[in-house]
């Protein structure tokens, strides 16, 4: 899914998720262009999405427009892949 809605991002995300969430629709991939990247929002976006079981794939300036954007993309994993890598070298040394 790609969004970009000059700057409604920071409004609006966690209710993406929730809405997604509700109806039962699995969004596997969003890109989503970030505008002006306002802190600490932009950091919020992050961690939400994280938090949500997406992983960050993918990022790129975006210079149209006085270069005031970035696109980004993450992919929904399944909690398994996201198991810290010290974490599970710890469980194969036991």
């Amino acid at each position: 899914m790609k969004i970009d809605c000059e700057r409604c991002e920071y409004a609006q995300y966690k209710q993406w998720l929730e809405d997604w969430k509700e109806t039962n629709v699995l969004v596997r991939q969003v890109m989503l262009e970030v505008h002006n990247s306002d802190y600490p929002g932009v950091v919020d976006i992050f961690n939400v999405f994280q938090k949500a079981g997406y992983v960050l794939f993918h990022k790129e300036a975006n210079f149209i427009g006085e270069g005031k954007a970035v696109e980004v993309a993450w992919i929904l994993l399944d909690a398994d892949f996201q198991v810290p890598l010290l974490k599970n070298e710890d469980q194969h040394n036991s």
